[in-house]
This record gives structure tokens, sequence and C-alpha cells, in this order.
């Protein structure tokens, strides 16, 4: 697992958690909504999360984030070179760390927002 893709999962893991207010997720992806690039919606998560009253988030965040880091150190220490496993099934493509983000975040914002912000499929 790249360090982009466990950053937006352990993002991913707060917006699940009905930790954060639906109102300020919705301010985030309005304001992220076009982003494509793997460092910039990195870099909007985490610049989103170190204001001063997301110090709570920020913690659990980086929790998150050094358990998915350290899972995916010890899953690659245990295979074999050269015999390694995909998590994705077959003949399924791998989401992509945009993807990964715009369908988590329309998937919340959709939960009780049903409609208000309208759903744009992420271009490869």
């Amino acid at each position: 697992m790249s360090i982009n893709q466990a950053s937006v999962t352990a993002f991913v893991k707060l917006l699940e958690s009905d930790i954060i207010p639906q109102s300020e997720i919705t301010k985030f992806y309005q304001l992220n909504r076009k982003l494509q690039e793997d460092d910039e919606i990195v870099t909007a998560i985490e610049t989103w999360l170190k204001h001063p009253s997301r110090s709570q988030l920020l913690a659990s965040y980086q929790e998150n984030l050094k358990i998915l880091l350290s899972e995916s150190n010890v899953a690659q220490v245990e295979t074999i070179p050269g015999n390694v496993k995909s998590p994705t099934k077959p003949n399924q493509p791998s989401e992509t760390v945009s993807q990964l983000f715009h369908n988590a975040m329309i998937k919340v914002t959709q939960t009780t927002n049903s409609g208000n912000i309208q759903s744009q499929p992420p271009t490869p």
C-alpha cells in the first residue's frame, strides 16, 4: 500500500466513524472535489486536519495511518519476493487513490444530504 493510499484510507476511516460533523465533511468536499492528483488529495486532507479545532481528528488520522502503514510493512515482509498476492479480486481493477477519495466522499455526503452534492465520477 502506498503512503498516499494509506493516507486516504486513514481519512476514510475517520469519515466512516461519524465523528466528523456532516456539515464539515460537505464543506471539505465542496472545496476539494476537483482534485485528482494523489499528492494534492493527501495535502488537502492533512491541511484540513491540521486546523487547531481538529486536533483530535488529526490524532485519530495519524493513529489510523500508523496502523495501516505498519500492517502494510508486515504484509510486505511476510511475502516472498515475486509471490505477491493482490488484495484486489481477480478480473477487478484496483481503486486508485483519487477514486478511493471521491467514492468515499460521495458516499458519506450523499448518506445524509441525498442530492445536495452531485456526484461526478473521477476521471482516471
